[in-house]
């Protein structure tokens, strides 16, 4: 699954270096809950929150889908 964050984020940004840190921002975010994604295929419940923690850490919110992921995560994680 390819996860994209919408255009508004770019529309944020407002200047050209703006556009660039916007066009990164997306990159980055796509990467983090991608991995995410990952980690929870492979039953790394814990590893998947981590890269959540990742999303956060970059100053993002999650999306609601990833907020209720999480919950799923860790309660298979307390399971494992």
């Amino acid at each position: 699954m390819i996860i994209s964050l919408p255009r508004s984020a770019s529309r944020r940004a407002g200047t050209q270096r703006g556009i660039r840190y916007a066009d990164e921002w997306i990159w980055a975010s796509g990467l983090a809950l991608n991995s995410a994604e990952a980690r929870a295929r492979e039953r790394d419940f814990g590893g998947a929150m981590r890269w959540l923690e990742v999303v956060e850490d970059l100053e993002l919110y999650l999306p609601r889908e990833y907020e209720l992921k999480r919950i799923s995560w860790q309660e298979l994680d307390r399971s494992t």
